[in-house]
């Protein structure tokens, strides 16, 4: 496995409560992965933001993106994102449209 560029940096617990308290239904193994590994570069060379970002606010209010939240990006324009409603991870290419990823593929095929 490839050593990122930089350090990631853990969340502790209280961190923790307070972005699944903003984000009810937010994936677990998200929140697991900012705990046990954190924020930062990955090792696949992705960036994992250190709390998630309303896609709205990167994408404007007439993208068709209610409820998707960004987790991170790769460098490159597309973002990973987690559909809040549909519960699935997904992807926001460069012109904002979403793209959901099938139920087995989540956070760990994105980060590894």
């Amino acid at each position: 496995m490839e050593q990122p560029s930089s350090p990631t940096v853990r969340l502790d617990e209280a961190a923790l409560r307070v972005i699944a308290s903003a984000y009810p239904g937010l994936a677990a193994d998200y929140l697991a992965y900012l705990r046990d590994t954190g924020w930062g570069e990955s090792a696949s060379g992705c960036m994992i933001y250190s709390a998630p970002v309303p896609a709205h606010e990167i994408y404007g209010p007439e993208a068709a993106l209610s409820g998707k939240l960004l987790l991170g990006d790769d460098f490159q324009g597309h973002c990973l994102g987690y559909d809040l409603q549909a519960r699935c991870y997904g992807e926001v290419s460069p012109e904002g449209l979403w793209q959901p990823w099938p139920a087995d593929q989540g956070l760990a095929s994105y980060v590894a």
